[in-house]
């Protein structure tokens, strides 16, 4: 059962693109803060292919999405750590349950609702 280690509320909107590539370097900037994780290979799921590519490339022509990439590119050059990038559908992304209130669905036994 998977089960969040942290979450957070976004003060400012701005577009998806860059919150999904900034939520990425946050788990990824969490994750290499564990010395256990130095010079490792570990793989990420992520629902947006735009940030995808560009955390996949390092670089961008958004300025604030390529921040991000330089960021997170130094922290898995320092940590001399591997991330493999994997894209997966929204409705199976199990990190964005906690941005849609989804934590406390259940199932309904038998498809009925209560």
């Amino acid at each position: 059962e998977w089960v969040p280690v942290w979450q957070t509320r976004w003060k400012e909107p701005d577009f998806n693109t860059l919150l999904e590539a900034l939520a990425s370097h946050m788990a990824l900037a969490w994750r290499l803060g564990h010395r256990r994780e130095i010079e490792t290979r570990f793989l990420h799921f992520i629902d947006n292919q735009a940030a995808l590519s560009a955390l996949a490339k390092g670089r961008s022509s958004s300025k604030a999405l390529h921040r991000i990439c330089r960021r997170s590119c130094a922290l898995l050059l320092a940590a001399s750590a591997r991330r493999a990038l994997q894209y997966i559908e929204t409705d199976r992304n199990v990190a964005d349950h906690g941005s849609r209130n989804l934590l406390d669905v259940r199932p309904v036994p038998n498809g009925e609702e209560s």
